[in-house]
């Protein structure tokens, strides 16, 4: 193929000659970029890159860090020495199902609305394991199951 000639005084990136493809009115503007840059990323290097990583790679069980958080608050509320609160919040957490758990908190916050200092105080203990947004909850149901798991 025949590199024609533009206007400018060189070639397209194809080859051809712009203004005689499109018409006279076309005009390279003087900010425009002289040549094509050349991209960082080639498959050389992008083979290179690949190999390094995989070298260097250890392979383990990644939780995200809200994950490794619940995780890490469970395991505190069990390393915890037994007293009442701290047995009531493990009861808690340990029901067989939903709906004990709820029956449980409901008692809590009847507490809390009198304002009982123990019910305060498992109240504020099970929001710091559990946590308060939905997403912390989550994140504690998906340790609390997990631990199941690795228990049994």
């Amino acid at each position: 193929m025949m590199a024609h000639s533009n206007p400018s005084g060189g070639t397209t990136a194809l080859g051809f000659d712009l203004a005689a493809t499109v018409g006279k009115k076309v005009v390279r503007l003087p900010t425009a970029q002289r040549r094509q840059v050349q991209q960082p990323h080639n498959k050389a290097g992008r083979a290179a890159r690949l190999r390094l990583r995989e070298s260097q790679r250890r392979q383990f069980n990644y939780e995200f860090p809200s994950i490794r958080d619940a995780r890490r608050k469970l395991l505190e509320l069990y390393a915890m020495p037994p007293s009442p609160m701290v047995s009531f919040v493990r009861n808690v957490i340990d029901a067989a199902n939903a709906g004990d758990s709820m029956r449980a908190m409901g008692v809590i916050k009847t507490g809390v609305a009198v304002e009982d200092p123990f019910a305060l105080e498992v109240q504020a203990l099970f929001e710091k394991v559990v946590g308060r947004t939905f997403g912390e909850q989550n994140d504690f149901l998906q340790v609390r199951a997990q631990l199941a798991k690795e228990t049994m």
